[in-house]
Formats: C-alpha cells, sequence, structure tokens
C-alpha cells in the first residue's frame, strides 16, 4: 500500500474518526435512560435509543457522503481526489459503526460484557483473514471491506449470543419509528 496509499486513506479516516466520536457522544447520553432491569419487551427508552442511533448513524453517513468530496478537497487539496473512490464504503462504515457502539453500549449497561470481549475476538479473527483474502485483490478498497463486514458482524453478532436479546437484535436493525413519532408529538 506505500506511504502515498495511507495519505490517501487519512483525508476520510480523519472525519469518519470525528463521525464516530460524535455518535458514541449520543450513545452514552441515551443509554443511562434505559431501565435498570433488562425487559421482555422492548420499552420506550430501549426503542428511543435504537431509533436516535439509527436517525443519527444514517444521517451521520449520508451527510459524509454527499459533503466528504467537498471536504477533502477544500480541506486536504486535489492531491487526495483518490481518496474519493473510499467514500462510499466509508459511509456504510459510519453507518454500521453507529450501531455497534450503540450495541456495545447497551450490552455493557445490562452486563454482558463477556458477550462483548467474545465477539471483539470473532471479529478481530474475521478482520484480519478478510483482510489477507481482499488487499491482494482490492487494495485500499480491501481493508475498507474487511473493516465493513466485520463492524457489522460486530454490531449484530452480540445478539445473538444470548436468547434473552434476539428481539432486541431486530429492534436495533428496525426501530419502531412510529411509536417514536408518537413520542415526539
Amino acid at each position: 500500500m506505500g506511504d502515498f496509499s495511507a495519505g490517501i486513506y487519512s483525508a476520510p479516516a480523519l472525519y469518519v474518526m470525528k463521525i464516530n466520536v460524535f455518535l458514541n457522544l449520543i450513545t452514552l447520553n441515551l443509554v443511562p435512560k434505559l431501565n435498570n432491569k433488562l425487559h421482555r419487551n422492548i420499552n420506550k427508552d430501549t426503542n428511543k435509543l435504537f431509533v436516535a442511533n439509527w436517525l443519527f448513524s444514517f444521517l451521520a453517513s449520508l451527510s459524509f457522503f454527499i459533503l466528504g468530496p467537498f471536504i477533502i478537497n477544500i480541506g486536504f487539496g486535489e492531491e487526495y481526489n483518490e481518496s474519493l473512490k473510499l467514500i462510499p464504503i466509508l459511509s456504510l462504515n459510519i453507518f454500521f459503526n453507529g450501531f455497534l457502539l450503540t450495541a456495545n453500549s447497551f450490552l455493557n449497561f445490562y452486563n454482558f460484557e463477556n458477550i462483548i470481549f467474545y465477539k471483539s475476538i470473532i471479529t478481530i479473527a474475521i478482520n484480519i483473514g478478510l483482510n489477507l483474502l481482499f488487499i491482494p485483490i482490492f487494495g485500499l478498497q480491501g481493508v475498507l471491506l474487511a473493516s465493513l463486514f466485520s463492524t457489522t458482524f460486530n454490531a449484530f453478532s452480540g445478539f445473538l449470543f444470548n436468547k434473552k436479546l434476539k428481539k432486541y437484535l431486530r429492534a436495533i436493525l428496525f426501530p419502531n419509528f412510529k411509536y417514536f413519532m408518537r413520542e415526539l408529538v
């Protein structure tokens, strides 16, 4: 990949990191509002967390997809135009990273740290394997694809390790927007 590839990757990666900090702050502000005990049904505070995560992750990834080329051209110059090819995959990564942050905060809040540990170990193995497979074929885009697949696995796999959590997987993927909208009105 070399120094040139690393430089091309660094421009959009800097903005992705800043967006992820923002998504993390949103999650960390909503998690303390959850009930102390995990309920059988998805309650309004949990749904609010999942809807906010979905909306902010979507808006952040869409904003990066739309504004990323302008930001990179203005902030870094035309020599980074090669990095514009990375924006679609990075945008998807932002979207699923929002789910990852929320899922881990949710699991941690309800004391499922062991699930976070196991899924993180599996994710590392997946990421290394996919990097070995994708980098020779796709180059720098292969790194991002490996990151996308491993981030997506890490975001959603924790809900599969425990039967009590399976309904939350569906709720984080497809939160109840109607219920959320009624709460706003």
